[in-house]
């Protein structure tokens, strides 16, 4: 609820039964920008080798500020796309592409980023609001956990030359709390 924190988890490498938990080194960020409400929640996050010259990983971190790019290298944030940001009004959870081109946002409506053109498209057609989770499995299947409408799954359809973004077929499973 107030940053991000990074704890070093080497010195369990050479613990013992006597080492306490307490001595792990950990360091806090601030989020930037709290352009929306100022709260520090990070809701998501994910790993991407998009280091500047390729080299060092950075993590996206989905808030309910928008959605940032840190370099754990130098402890520097920046905002992902302002295209992407004006879409959005928080991030509940994200699931990324394996070739890490397509980004796939959820929160009040899922939102679907090509990171490789900075283009976004919302999908408002889709028949389930506030979701709670995603996930993007090896089939290119996108689970939706929604709050109160259940679970959806979406089929990810290759890239349409137009719009150079994949496409959600519609949802073809669901499953209620009931079931």
């Amino acid at each position: 609820l107030h940053g991000l924190y990074v704890v070093s988890l080497a010195p369990l490498q050479h613990a013992t039964s006597h080492t306490k938990l307490s001595t792990l080194p950990i360091t806090h960020y601030d989020l930037p920008f709290p352009h929306r409400n100022g709260c520090q929640i990070v809701r998501s996050i994910l790993p991407t080798n998009d280091g500047p010259d390729r080299s060092g990983q950075v993590l996206l971190l989905g808030t309910h500020n928008g959605v940032f790019s840190f370099s754990p290298a130098d402890g520097t944030f920046r905002l992902l796309s302002a295209a992407l940001d004006s879409a959005i009004t928080k991030v509940v959870s994200m699931a990324l592409s394996e070739d890490g081109n397509t980004l796939y946002v959820g929160g009040e409506h899922l939102v679907c980023y090509d990171r490789a053109h900075d283009r976004v498209q919302t999908m408002r057609h889709l028949p389930f609001r506030n979701i709670e989770k995603l996930l993007l499995d090896r089939f290119d299947r996108l689970w939706v956990g929604t709050d109160g409408n259940g679970v959806w799954e979406c089929k990810v359809e290759n890239a349409q030359p137009s719009t150079l973004t994949p496409h959600l077929s519609t949802p073809i499973a669901y499953t209620s709390r009931t079931c």
